[in-house]
């Protein structure tokens, strides 16, 4: 009987929380240090979660936190985004899956910026090949 209660209340705690919950990563300096990267190279924005967790750590005076953060800061992987365009785009990607919305690894550090809805804005839609671009009166005969 007692073992169809902590089912019942397992169960119940499950129902509740979302799976990313139990499969996120501790928030560590490293981690940091990503988010900080990808809101200087990806247009990305820090969310209020982000800095709760590092107020947090702060708090708990976790002394190994700096050397976490710089450890992120100059990995290879960083280094290596910022080499050149192509690297710092897959590494934006990778940032938005693991911190975006519905990250595999945090959810919610970063707020990856929505792209603007069809039509919306007008530099961005190419001119069609028959468009002179302008209005222009046709020469009547």
């Amino acid at each position: 009987m007692r073992r169809k209660r902590v089912g019942a209340a397992i169960l119940a705690f499950a129902a509740g929380h979302p799976a990313s919950a139990f499969c996120e990563e501790a928030f560590t300096g490293e981690t940091a240090a990503y988010v900080d990267w990808a809101v200087k190279s990806c247009e990305f924005k820090g969310s209020d979660k982000t800095r709760q967790l590092v107020e947090q750590l702060k708090a708990k005076g976790d002394a190994a936190f700096s050397d976490h953060y710089m450890k992120g800061f100059y990995s290879k992987e960083i280094a290596a985004a910022n080499a050149d365009r192509t690297g710092t785009e897959k590494l934006c990607s990778k940032m938005s899956q693991w911190y975006g919305g519905s990250g595999s690894k945090i959810v919610g550090l970063v707020l990856v910026p929505a792209e603007p809805a069809q039509g919306t804005d007008a530099r961005k839609n190419p001119v069609s090949a028959d468009s002179k671009g302008g209005r222009r009166r046709r020469n009547q005969l």
